[in-house]
């Protein structure tokens, strides 16, 4: 299961100043304490976990290849069959993904559904997702 963690951590700024500041991370794992603890490893312990949530996000769909890349979230609609009534019914899946713009988020997410995927692409946008842990 995906979750969400997000890390109050104390920084440094160009003045010199220290600032607290809020980062999230994702990350795959069965159980909240084991994401608590990643979080807490990450800064060895010199941080505060201020929430955990599960993650809309069912899917990571590829790995950072370069240091410039940023995190970048698709919405997918496919339309399906409501067995119970027999209705057309629109689904929502949400996918994270490695990018490092909007072009090329947007043409690595219109390649994907290529593949075969019967979905429609509802929106492509840059998250505030700092990393995945």
């Amino acid at each position: 299961m995906l979750y969400e963690l997000t890390l109050k951590v104390s920084i440094v700024n160009a003045v010199g100043e220290e600032k607290e500041i809020k980062e999230r991370y994702i990350t795959d794992d069965l159980l909240f304490a084991s994401v608590e603890q990643k979080g807490f490893k990450l800064y060895d312990n010199e941080c505060d976990v201020f929430a955990i949530k599960r993650s809309k996000v069912t899917e990571i769909l590829n790995q950072r290849q370069y240091e410039d890349e940023f995190i970048y979230s698709a919405t997918l609609a496919q339309i399906i069959i409501d067995e119970n009534t027999g209705k057309e019914k629109e689904t929502e899946e949400h996918v994270l993904f490695f990018a490092k713009n909007l072009k090329n988020a947007t043409d690595y997410i219109l390649e994907y559904v290529k593949q075969g995927y019967d979905m429609e692409v509802k929106s492509v946008k840059k998250t505030s997702i700092k990393g995945v842990i």
